[in-house]
């Protein structure tokens, strides 16, 4: 009787194997199909890229470390290549994590994202015009700015030659 029991228990442990091995297989797939979706926030491509390594250590993948889940975050960025490559390059991989990375280039995306200050946008066209600033902006007016700013060498340099011709 208690044989019949272990052949029953090993006859199922390797049904359950099998199982396993091919839910790993189409994780593993799933692992080298992973991308970042156009539009996607860091911090959410970062959750589904955890979920699916814990699934995966779940079933049995013992080759998965967190080196390798940090490797495929940076890997997966293809919008922030210069920061990716500051990582890679000034970093210790081996000290990583995937909510670290995370982290920063989260702080990169808000960055990227913020709506630029008018406040201080005012203040550096008043610091590049001496204070004058006639109007409220417009894209005219701005290009008269940059006229003005670009034309002053030009303008200068023409004084100089007036200047040394009498």
């Amino acid at each position: 009787m208690a044989k019949l029991a272990w052949e029953s228990i090993a006859t199922a442990r390797i049904g359950g194997d099998h199982v396993r091995r091919a839910t790993l297989q189409r994780l593993r797939q799933g692992w080298e199909a992973l991308a970042f979706r156009p539009g996607e926030k860091i911090e959410d491509f970062a959750v589904r890229l955890s979920i699916l390594m814990q699934q995966m250590a779940r079933n049995g993948d013992e080759d998965l470390i967190e080196l390798r889940a940090v490797e495929k975050l940076l890997r997966c960025m293809p919008k922030y290549t210069q920061i990716v490559l500051t990582i890679e390059t000034l970093l210790d991989f081996e000290a990583l994590t995937i909510e670290e990375v995370t982290g920063r280039l989260k702080a990169v995306q808000d960055h990227k994202e913020a709506p630029p200050h008018r406040s201080s946008r005012r203040r550096r066209e008043a610091a590049v015009h001496g204070g004058a600033m006639a109007g409220s902006g417009g894209e005219e007016q701005e290009g008269r700015r940059l006229l003005l700013v670009q034309g002053a060498p030009l303008a200068s340099a023409r004084r100089q030659e007036g200047q040394a011709q009498s």
